[in-house]
């Protein structure tokens, strides 16, 4: 959890610091050192979300072949919205693909092939990997309901939840990403 939008240093740092090497081997010590920092000994879920590894994912998973993955996919015009704002915030791209270093002319383009660029190599990376160290799910049915996917996770990873009656509240952000002129440019670009 981060509080404002550039506080994902830490977490890119961690990441940084597994693939610092290209030597599977070396990448699972880093990883389960990493995780002895956070106090993990396989009794705890533990749910690293990051972009940066968007093209790290196999290299990961050849180096940890016990991680399970989870694919949340979300409405593609939410993300290009969410993509437009946290540049007009930040006015950077994070972790862009090589192709798309240099911005053109237009943002909504851009922030529309950054998604689709990235969301290529997940789904590239993801086919590399046997189905079973992955589960694929929607951000709209997470926050309908949590408890499919928890249900989800607990068969394929067997965790009992500490507290029998959490109650988990979810629901989209509906604070406002982008201008009106922006919002209208986005629905056109991805008819």
């Amino acid at each position: 959890h981060t509080k404002n939008l550039s506080d994902t240093n830490e977490a890119n740092e961690m990441v940084n610091f597994w693939f610092k090497t290209s030597k599977i081997k070396e990448i699972r010590k880093r990883f389960y050192e990493t995780m002895e920092y956070f106090n993990y000994d396989r009794t705890n879920l533990l749910i690293i979300k990051n972009i940066s590894l968007y093209d790290k994912i196999y290299n990961l998973h050849k180096a940890v072949p016990e991680i399970l993955f989870l694919h949340i996919s979300r409405n593609k015009r939410a993300v290009v919205e969410s993509v437009v704002k946290s540049h007009n915030d930040l006015g950077y791209f994070n972790f862009p693909p090589k192709e798309l270093k240099c911005i053109g002319p237009n943002l909504i383009d851009h922030s529309v092939n950054y998604i689709q660029s990235i969301e290529k190599t997940i789904l590239y990376q993801l086919n590399k990997i046997n189905d079973q160290n992955i589960i694929y799910f929607s951000y709209e049915k997470f926050c309908k309901n949590p408890y499919d996917l928890i249900k989800i996770l607990k068969h394929k990873i067997s965790f009992a939840l500490k507290n029998k009656n959490l109650k988990l509240k979810v629901r989209q952000s509906n604070r406002k990403k982008v201008s009106r002129e922006e919002k209208v440019q986005i629905k056109k670009i991805l008819k």
